[in-house]
């Protein structure tokens, strides 16, 4: 099974969205202030654009998810 990040991708150069998205429904908004703070500077750090090409989207994409799946608020949810 390969996730394919359909419904992210539109918006992918837009990191706000993308952890707001991911937030919702993997941790149903429980990331803590500072795991978002990380996530943030992490994903920017990726310097993806609207014109960046889809493998470097996919790539951003598929570490938000792996570092919120490997955070402590997806893995003891309340």
């Amino acid at each position: 099974m390969k996730p394919t990040y359909a419904a992210l991708l539109p918006v992918a150069h837009d990191v706000p969205a993308v952890i707001a998205w991911l937030n919702l429904r993997l941790t149903a908004n429980q990331l803590s202030a500072e795991t978002l703070t990380l996530l943030q500077t992490v994903l920017t750090a990726f310097n993806v654009t609207a014109a960046s090409a889809e493998s470097a989207k996919l790539d951003m994409l598929a570490s938000a998810c792996f570092l919120i799946l490997c955070s402590p608020e997806y893995l003891v949810q309340k």
